[in-house]
């Protein structure tokens, strides 16, 4: 049986670069940060929680307005960041 070879760099790009594989990737960031604008605009928010020591280790929190604290489920988005782009608040909505 042949030993697995791994992959080489430009099969990786072309299998990563998200924003190559979709030529119009920007009109989804642009609507992405307009509703994640609006929505910690509009919704009860506490953001950029810390969560560990260093800057980039923060979280935000929403709440539904008309539900009671702590009568709420629990919703967790984590984003891993892509290590390429985007960040938390693009992902508000």
């Amino acid at each position: 049986m042949p030993t697995p070879q791994a992959p080489n760099p430009d099969w990786l790009d072309r299998m990563y670069n998200n924003r190559a594989r979709v030529p119009d990737h920007m009109r989804y960031f642009e609507r992405w940060a307009a509703a994640s604008a609006a929505a910690r605009a509009s919704l009860p928010c506490a953001l950029d929680l810390p969560y560990g020591p260093s800057a980039a280790e923060t979280l935000d929190v929403f709440r539904p307005a008309h539900v009671p604290r702590g009568g709420a489920p629990v919703l967790v988005f984590v984003h891993g960041g892509y290590w390429r782009s985007l960040d938390k608040a693009d992902h508000s909505f």
